[in-house]
């Protein structure tokens, strides 16, 4: 369940979207994460644009149909541990009370692995 006091939207984005999102973030993660959300935009599988404040991990978010667990390492991971995406972090602890967090999410198609 999420924290009361934290209050998430969620929007599922085109690939346009998607792209101008990546490419307006500060960039926390990079590497393979940063790669791999390229690859996932360009086979246009699902992205979604998740915006919230408080806790840097979204627990309890409802994205794609999948309740999220744990963020790490660029990996969504739902209950059961499993990997159900990926993640670019475009906001870590904004806004004047440092409490804005945003992410670019890229679900699998597939529901994870």
């Amino acid at each position: 369940m999420i924290d009361e006091q934290i209050v998430i939207e969620v929007k599922e984005l085109d690939v346009g979207e998607a792209l101008a999102a990546m490419s307006s973030g500060t960039g926390v993660n990079s590497g393979m994460v940063g790669l791999f959300m390229e690859k996932s935009i360009e086979r246009q599988e699902k992205q979604y644009l998740l915006t919230w404040k408080g806790n840097k991990v979204p627990r309890g978010a409802i994205v794609g149909g999948h309740e999220i667990a744990w963020t790490q390492y660029g990996m969504v991971r739902d209950s059961d541990g499993k990997v159900i995406g990926y993640y670019e972090r475009l906001v870590e602890w904004g806004g004047k009370d440092q409490k804005d967090q945003t992410m670019l999410i890229a679900m699998f198609l597939n529901g994870g692995n």
